[in-house]
């Protein structure tokens, strides 16, 4: 039984060389390497094996129950409460520390909820007769909508009634569809929004350095966590105290 697959850059490293003497089942005789006795290459085989392969999938994640210092729930994925430690060298105050970048993990929950709002104001409005939009910006930002939220949705409801050990890397599928509800928010605000009003394109412009500027800052600001560089000053970096990376206690880590 597989447990866990361990990278080394060492390949004379004793261990990382592994050497299959024998197949038991074949040896008993209970593995047959011949053609399957039907044509499993339809539709409905291939649906069939997909949903086998999910159910077992499923049961094999509900085993998974034991307790991890750094496991947390789907409650604390969107809000950025917890991340998970690889990785810490007390010596050299050093660290890796899986954290999402907060200003981008943040804006992206907040547009999440915010475009979930527009969608249900401008539906409202619109069979109010209220044009806010004509009809082919109306229809881009449902059909945006719709991709991005239900996409969020599907991969992060799941992880909501499994009860197995889980952690924050869990949520990067469902937090790919968090980013592309930030970049549609922005599209939106900046192409019917911003040009309504004077001065837009200045303002559009402004916008973004300063969007993109927070984000290559907070990045830089927590690099040393992700690099594992020395870092003496990783008290001022806990924005959260569910951050429960290494700190540094009267220069000791």
């Amino acid at each position: 039984q597989q447990q866990e697959l361990t990278c080394s850059a060492d390949l004379r490293r004793a261990g990382t060389v592994w050497k299959i003497a024998g197949v038991n089942a074949a040896r008993l005789g209970k593995f047959e390497v011949k053609p399957a006795a039907k044509d499993r290459s339809g539709l409905l085989y291939a649906l069939r094996d997909t949903w086998n392969l999910q159910r077992v999938a499923w049961d094999a994640n509900k085993r998974l129950s034991a307790d991890h210092v750094f496991a947390s729930r789907p409650g604390s994925w969107p809000p950025l409460r917890r991340g998970i430690s690889f990785w810490q060298n007390n010596a050299k105050h050093s660290q890796v520390y899986l954290l999402g970048n907060p200003l981008i993990w943040w804006a992206c929950l907040a547009c999440l909820a915010a475009y979930l709002a527009l969608c249900l104001v401008y539906l409202l409005r619109w069979r109010r007769q209220c044009r806010d939009m004509d009809a082919e910006h109306m229809r881009k930002f449902m059909l945006i909508g719709d991709f991005v939220l239900l996409g969020w949705a599907l991969h992060y409801a799941p992880f909501v009634a499994l009860d197995r050990q889980l952690f924050l890397h869990h949520y990067l599928p469902a937090h790919f569809f968090a980013v592309l509800a930030l970049a549609a928010f922005l599209d939106h605000v900046a192409s019917v929004w911003l040009p309504r009003r004077p001065g837009g394109d200045a303002v559009r412009i402004a916008l973004l350095v300063a969007i993109v500027g927070a984000c290559a800052w907070s990045f830089y600001y927590f690099s040393a966590l992700v690099y594992g560089t020395a870092d003496r000053d990783s008290n001022q970096r806990k924005w959260l105290q569910t951050w429960d990376f290494v700190g540094v206690t009267n220069g000791v880590a």
